[in-house]
């Protein structure tokens, strides 16, 4: 599922981004490298709310255009139901 992976697939768009290494990231997110490369790995598939939030973040500062763009729909999407 995509929701059960979607750490997952942060950490890897950062590393195809060549913005970070995982020991970067690891760094970034103050936990270790295995916690990273378990996730990445699927071995750890719940890690915690304080690493998940960090994950999303540091891949907010490598895609920022991407975060535009969801926040450019979300406020058309409301303007929109708003007029109707």
């Amino acid at each position: 599922m995509l929701e059960e992976n979607l750490l997952k697939y942060f950490i890897e768009d950062i590393l195809i981004a060549g913005a970070h290494t995982v020991p970067d990231i690891a760094k970034q997110v103050d936990t270790t490298d295995d916690v990273i490369v378990d996730i990445v790995e699927e071995n750890n598939m719940t890690p915690s709310f304080t690493v998940a939030r960090k994950i999303i973040n540091l891949h907010q500062t490598v895609r920022p255009q991407l975060y535009h763009g969801f926040m450019q729909k979300a406020v058309k999407d409301a303007f929109m139901r708003e007029i109707e």
